[in-house]
């Protein structure tokens, strides 16, 4: 049966993968963040979550501003889920809200601009949208600002969370890439590629052999989700061995450990010629020599 990866498991049943951002909690400081106009801790209320800590946007005739401070490395063609919590205080009897910038440049918008106004004032309201990195991006950066430049207008903002988006299976892996190993298969998904014996990679299967060109499926059917039959799978092999081995995941994917970070949606199978989860005419691969897969399916376990 194929093994997924952590990653991959926690984007299908949506629960929350790792924070990809060091701090936003604001719990006692805005460290790793940097104020360009207006942006503090603070904890006069109490925070989205009970917390203690949040920050403030106080524009003061310029729009208040908070940048994240480091560039975040995430990947091209990648979708991404930003959340966060916003409050405006009832005390100035007007309101505000909060612009979230992400670009390719500090306090840059290219990528994405959201701007969202409270529905009722001092109540925590949680946020959230995905954006899509562009294919020949990997340094990103965010920004929060207050949406209007007047003196004394204020926003709180708290658990501010960057993850991959969760989504359905062809979601996950719109985009990825066959690649087959030989060598004793690693344990489980999460492990890296060498991790039990030394492992080659034989051959990445993309669409139509063009490189990086990630796989599609149909549309799931009586819980098996299918190859495309208009669509061609195939690669050149770049070793000769023994197909032993395979991972469905994104081009980009290093093959490294991934058992903490759970960056890494992987799905993990058997390869051989009969009884395995993927059957192929032959095992024996060799260097030069194309190999195309007709059939392919992947089935959800049933009751």
């Amino acid at each position: 049966m194929p093994k997924l990866s952590l990653a991959a498991r926690n984007k299908l049943l949506g629960g929350q993968i790792l924070n990809l951002l060091s701090n936003g909690t604001f719990a006692s400081a805005i460290t790793g963040w940097t104020s360009t106009v207006g942006f503090a801790q603070a904890s006069a209320v109490t925070g989205a979550k009970g917390s203690t800590g949040y920050a403030t946007l106080t524009s003061s005739g310029s729009a208040a501003e908070g940048r994240y401070t480091a560039a975040l490395t995430l990947n091209g063609k990648r979708k991404y889920d930003i959340s966060y919590w916003l409050q405006v205080p009832a005390t100035l009897g007007v309101t505000t809200g909060i612009q979230c910038l992400i670009g390719t440049t500090a306090g840059a918008s290219d990528i994405a601009l959201h701007t969202y106004m409270p529905s009722a004032l001092a109540t925590w309201e949680r946020v959230s949208h995905e954006f899509i990195v562009p294919a020949d991006t990997s340094s990103v950066y965010l920004t929060f600002k207050n949406s209007d430049v007047t003196n004394t207008k204020v926003a709180y903002v708290d658990e501010v969370c960057l993850n991959i988006s969760t989504g359905s299976f062809d979601e996950i892996f719109e985009g990825a890439v066959l690649k087959i190993y030989d060598g004793t298969a690693p344990s489980t998904a999460d492990a890296a590629i060498g991790s039990v014996t030394a492992n080659n990679l034989l051959i990445t299967i993309s669409r139509e052999g063009i490189t990086n060109a990630g796989l599609h499926f149909g549309d799931a059917a009586a819980g098996i989700l299918t190859k495309p039959i208009w669509e061609t799978w195939k690669g050149t092999a770049v070793n000769s061995s023994t197909a032993t081995f395979a991972r469905l995941c994104l081009p980009d994917d290093p093959g490294t450990d991934d058992a903490s970070a759970q960056a890494h949606p992987r799905v993990q199978f058997t390869v051989g010629t009969s009884g395995t989860d993927i059957i192929l005419s032959q095992t024996s691969i060799t260097s030069g020599a194309d190999t195309t897969i007709q059939t392919a399916s992947i089935t959800m376990p049933g009751s």
